[in-house]
């Protein structure tokens, strides 16, 4: 349930500050150590950035906490007293606290638009009995977004409405990224990145058409404004959503690291790549990224050069969405010391005018396992997921210390 109460004004290309905390408490797997992130800041305006780091990490510890339970066993052996505990666990606590980290941010994601043009919003979520009840009661509203100009209405509000999805989809591409940094997929984020990478076909699973009034069906509404054309249901995006994602090769492991867990107890898989020359590392995958400005399917490119890694996304859109083209590096440039290390995001997009949102990021080692976090830049009107419609200047901010024991 989702309730919106505007009054717009003609205020549009007015340029904002951005504060964001990059998390509250975050972590993060590179090469079997683990670091984390203290972020501080206003997350009002682009505050996914906040979001994506404390629900990953939170369902990460618990994950890891719950994964301690097959200490009960003298050794992890594949016979079917540990096969079918570990497969009760899996689906007795695993996948539903996972479901519940992701429709947090979900339901808080409806709201920060408003809180972009100058309103605010509010959520309540219920707690869901286990092992599973997924007709839980969640909802958002939001109000008093007075700056929302009148030529972007139903731009703004169809954002408003698919910014759930568009969080969580914003959450699995995080932990898919994190999973290419590290070169390995870690079992303790598979049942969250398998439940946010897919969120639509989840969502149209267990809220079907019967239901009515859901965010899918209220999004479709305003495609037909924008362009009266187009014929889309919830089923097919379901279908798309599934089909798509499932040519991602990191998905695929994903999925294969919840399998062997279960089977065998090994919680992690490395990720194959292909060599090209001496240095360089790549491995493409498909994804589907269904949005307020239309559906978007993308191409992800991960490379990894020496130090260097990254991706590189290029898709095209269809309704408002004509196309998109990212690219992000990191370790771009190292001092001798190896304490200053700079990288950097740039996005260019082509909606209903054309975008770009350049972003320096910046990581200073203090110490060998404490550091400080900054990111600087900069985007025009328009979607970029993890962040408000408006034009905006960006910082994010915050302390990280690594342990380097798995």
């Amino acid at each position: 349930t989702h309730c919106i109460s505007s009054a717009a004004s003609d205020v549009y290309k007015r340029q904002v500050l951005v504060l964001s905390s990059v998390s509250l408490f975050a972590q993060d797997t590179i090469s079997y150590s683990k670091s984390y992130y203290l972020g501080f800041g206003l997350p009002y305006y682009n505050s996914t950035s906040l979001q994506k780091e404390n629900f990953i990490s939170a369902n990460k510890a618990i994950i890891y906490g719950l994964r301690q339970s097959d200490r009960i066993f003298k050794e992890t052996k594949a016979n079917p007293l540990q096969i079918g505990f570990r497969l009760i666990r899996s689906l007795a606590l695993d996948f539903p606290i996972s479901f519940y980290a992701a429709e947090i941010p979900h339901e808080i994601g409806h709201g920060t638009p408003a809180a972009n043009y100058g309103g605010s919003y509010s959520y309540s979520i219920g707690f869901p009995p286990l092992p599973y009840n997924f007709n839980y009661s969640s909802s958002a509203s939001w109000s008093g977004f007075d700056e929302v100009p009148e030529e972007i209405q139903e731009e703004w509000s169809n954002h408003a409405y698919a910014n759930g999805l568009q969080t969580e989809k914003y959450i699995g591409r995080s932990i898919k990224e994190k999973y290419w940094n590290s070169n390995y997929i870690d079992y303790d984020d598979a049942t969250l990145l398998l439940k946010t990478d897919y969120a639509p076909m989840w969502y149209v699973l267990f809220l079907p058409a019967s239901s009515g009034g859901t965010d899918i069906i209220r999004v479709l509404e305003r495609y037909k404004v924008f362009d009266p054309n187009i014929i889309l249901t919830e089923k097919k995006i379901q279908r798309k959503t599934f089909f798509i994602n499932s040519l991602n090769p990191i998905n695929i492991l994903t999925w294969y690291t919840l399998g062997k867990y279960i089977v065998t107890g090994e919680a992690s898989t490395k990720l194959p790549s292909i060599k090209i020359g001496n240095k360089l590392e790549y491995l493409p995958g498909l994804s589907y990224d269904f949005t307020g400005f239309g559906e978007e399917f993308l191409l992800d490119n991960y490379y990894r050069f020496g130090d260097k890694s990254g991706v590189l996304t290029i898709g095209y859109g269809t309704v408002l969405s004509k196309y998109r083209f990212a690219f992000s590096m990191n370790n771009v440039w190292k001092s001798s010391n190896q304490k200053h290390n700079f990288g950097f995001d740039l996005n260019i997009w082509e909606q209903r005018d054309f975008g770009i949102s350049p972003k320096l990021n910046y990581h200073l080692s203090i110490k060998k396992n404490f550091g400080l976090y900054t990111s600087f830049g900069h985007k025009s009107y328009g979607y970029l997921n993890g962040y408000g419609l408006k034009e905006s200047l960006l910082l994010d901010f915050g302390l990280y210390f690594s342990v380097l024991k798995k």
